[in-house]
């Protein structure tokens, strides 16, 4: 479940809502596809929409901010199918007629597990984590981070991960964060991004990685730490 507070900015956008809205009250989504809200003062959970009839939306995976105070979520049902149900959608005028609308659907993107707007890019960043998928062939599991135009015209795989890969990297990425008061820039959780392994089976430890995407499918990388190395975790 994702969840956040909710803030000024976003309030703003919700002039028409039939319930009053504070600063600090908390919006989320769980993964049998609800978006609920619950208010700072308390009185328990409200539904603001639901996919549960959508068989297509099975698990909602996170919720950020968007473009013009929208509501931007990501879907992932699980295990990944051929062709993929894997899903970015947009909500507008959340607490008002929630007008909802797909941004893009369907491979490349799988399981999006991490979601960001960055508005220095203009574009949607989605981290892929298809998990292990026997089922499918190699070309078509796509673990990696995407950048997605706002208005689905263009979904672009910016990792191109060298083979092999040259650790600490972007491996097996979780989550995506902006980067607090530095524009432009990212932070990915990489699962096994780390240099070293921690078990028998070359499982490998995590490592935060920033990355700076130029808004053309393009980013540099830059290790913040290597959480597999003893000499940075202790």
């Amino acid at each position: 479940m994702k969840r956040f507070a909710m803030t000024a900015a976003v309030l703003a956008a919700a002039a028409t809502a039939t319930h009053a809205q504070v600063p600090g009250d908390i919006i989320f989504v769980t993964d049998d596809g609800d978006l609920n809200w619950t208010p700072f003062a308390g009185g328990g959970a409200f539904n603001i929409l639901s996919f549960s009839s959508d068989p297509t939306v099975d698990r909602l995976l996170d919720l950020e901010i968007g473009p013009d105070h929208s509501l931007l979520i990501g879907s992932g049902p699980a295990p990944v199918g051929d062709p993929s149900l894997g899903r970015i959608i947009r909500v507008d005028d959340v607490f008002g007629a929630n007008s909802v609308s797909t941004i893009t659907q369907g491979d490349p993107v799988q399981n999006p597990t991490g979601l960001i707007y960055d508005p220095a890019a203009d574009r949607i960043f989605a981290v892929n984590n298809p998990g292990s998928q026997p089922a499918l062939p190699a070309p078509r599991i796509f673990e990696t981070v995407l950048e997605i135009a706002p208005d689905g015209s263009s979904v672009q795989d910016v990792l191109n991960q060298p083979n092999p890969i040259d650790f600490p990297a972007c491996n097996a990425v979780g989550d995506i964060e902006l980067v607090p008061q530095i524009p432009g820039s990212d932070v990915v959780s990489a699962i096994e991004g780390g240099e070293f392994p921690y078990r028998t089976n070359g499982q490998r430890g995590s490592a935060l990685i920033r990355i700076n995407p130029d808004g053309f499918g393009a980013f540099d990388q830059e290790v913040i730490v290597d959480l597999s190395a003893t000499s940075a975790t202790g």
